[in-house]
C-alpha cells in the first residue's frame, strides 16, 4: 500500500523550495533588491512580504514529508514482521487487513448514498457498485491503519522530522512552570473568547501531566469583535505591575461574562491590591501599547484567532484537545532526549 506519484510532488515542492532559498541566499537580509526612480526595496520588505506565503509553503512541505516517512515506517515494519514470522509481506497483509475486510451491505450502501444523492443527481442503481468499492476501500484502508498502528505500539520508533517552527518571543513575567522546562507553550489568547476560557482546562490538565517538562507562556491576542478583550488585557497588566497576574489572569477567565470596568476593579480588591494604583493604571490605559505589541508580534506569526499556540516555536491553532498538544510536546521529549 505505497502512496503513488509523492517522489514527483515531494521532488517539485523541494526544487521549489531550494529555489527559493538559493533566491534567497543570493540577497542578505537588507540589501537592496530592486531600485525604482532611485527608490529601493530591501530584502527585509520582501522578505516581511512574502513571510504569511513562505510559511505555507513550508508547512505544505512538512505535511508531505511527513505523510511520506509514515508510509516508509509502515512499509518497514510490514517488512520487519515477515521477516519475524518468516513469511511473506502480501500473505500478512490478506491475514491481517484484507480479511478483516467485509463487503458492505445493502443497507450500509443505501444509507451512505441518502446522505449523498443531492450532490450527485443519480439513482441508486446507477452509483451502487461506486459506493460499495468507496465503503471498502475506507474499511480497507482503516484496518491497514490498525494493523500498523498495532505495529507500532510493539516496537522502538522515534520520529525526529520536526515540523517548521517559528521564534516565539516570551515575557519572563507572564509564565508558568519550572524554569528549567524543555517545552515552553506560548498562548496567544483572549480574555472574552469562549474558546480560550475552554482551553484553560485544558492547560490545567497539561501542566498535570507534565509537571517539570512543560512551561506556560501567555500573551496577550485581543479580538476586535471582543470589546472587553483589551480593557481586560490592560487591566491584566496593571495586575502584573502589582505582582499578581497570574491570580488575575485565572479570574478573568473564571468570570468570562463579567468583564466590564467595574468588575475588573472588583477583582483587583478582591485579590488585595492597592485599589487606587490600579484603577488609576487602567483609566490611563497605562499598558496598551505593550497589548499591542503582542498582537503585533501574534500576527507577524500568523495568528489570525485565538487561542493559538506554539509548542517550542510549533503552530497549532484553536482550542486544540489535550491529545493534540500531547502529541507535539511528546514528539519534542523524544527529539530532544535522542539529540543528547
Amino acid at each position: 500500500m505505497r502512496i503513488v506519484g509523492l517522489g514527483s510532488v515531494i521532488s517539485g515542492l523541494a526544487m521549489i523550495y531550494l529555489g527559493a532559498a538559493q533566491l534567497h541566499a543570493a540577497a542578505p537580509r537588507g540589501q537592496v533588491v530592486a531600485i525604482i526612480n532611485g527608490k529601493t526595496i530591501s530584502d527585509k520588505e520582501l522578505e516581511e512580504r512574502t513571510e504569511p506565503q513562505l510559511r505555507d509553503l513550508n508547512s505544505r512541505i512538512y505535511d508531505i514529508r511527513e505523510q511520506a516517512l509514515n508510509t516508509l515506517i509502515n512499509e518497514q515494519l510490514i517488512a520487519q514482521e515477515a521477516t519475524r514470522l518468516k513469511q511473506p509481506e502480501n500473505q500478512i497483509l490478506e491475514r491481517e487487513v484484507n480479511s478483516q475486510v467485509l463487503a458492505p451491505t445493502a443497507s450500509e450502501i443505501e444509507s451512505y448514498y441518502l446522505g449523498i444523492k443531492d450532490r450527485i443527481g443519480h439513482p441508486i442503481e446507477e452509483v451502487r457498485p461506486q459506493i460499495s468499492q468507496y465503503l471498502t476501500d475506507v474499511r480497507r484502508r482503516n484496518a491497514y491503519e490498525s494493523y500498523v498502528s498495532e505495529l507500532r505500539k510493539r516496537a522502538k520508533v522515534t520520529v525526529l522530522l520536526a515540523p517548521p517552527r517559528a521564534i516565539v518571543a516570551i515575557d519572563p513575567a507572564r509564565v508558568r512552570g519550572p524554569p528549567g522546562a524543555i517545552v515552553t507553550v506560548v498562548e496567544f489568547s483572549d480574555f472574552e473568547c469562549p474558546y480560550c476560557g475552554t482551553a484553560e482546562g485544558t492547560l490545567r490538565e497539561l501542566v498535570s501531566k507534565y509537571p517539570l517538562e512543560v512551561r506556560l507562556a501567555y500573551r496577550d491576542f485581543p479580538l476586535d469583535f471582543h470589546p472587553r478583550a483589551e480593557p481586560a488585557a490592560e487591566a491584566s497588566r496593571c495586575a502584573l505591575a502589582q505582582g499578581k497576574y497570574w491570580q488575575y489572569h485565572d479570574l478573568l477567565f473564571a468570570n468570562q461574562q463579567h468583564l466590564e470596568d467595574s468588575d475588573l476593579s472588583k477583582f483587583a480588591a478582591q485579590l488585595g491590591m492597592d485599589q487606587r494604583q490600579f484603577d488609576e493604571c487602567v483609566a490611563r490605559k497605562t499598558y496598551q501599547p505593550n497589548v499591542h505589541r503582542d498582537v503585533e508580534d501574534g500576527e507577524k506569526l500568523g495568528a489570525t484567532g485565538t487561542p493559538a499556540f506554539f509548542v517550542n516555536g510549533i503552530a497549532l491553532s484553536g482550542a486544540v484537545s489535550l491529545s493534540e498538544l500531547s502529541r507535539v510536546i511528546d514528539g519534542e521529549l523524544a527529539r530532544i532526549k535522542a539529540a543528547r
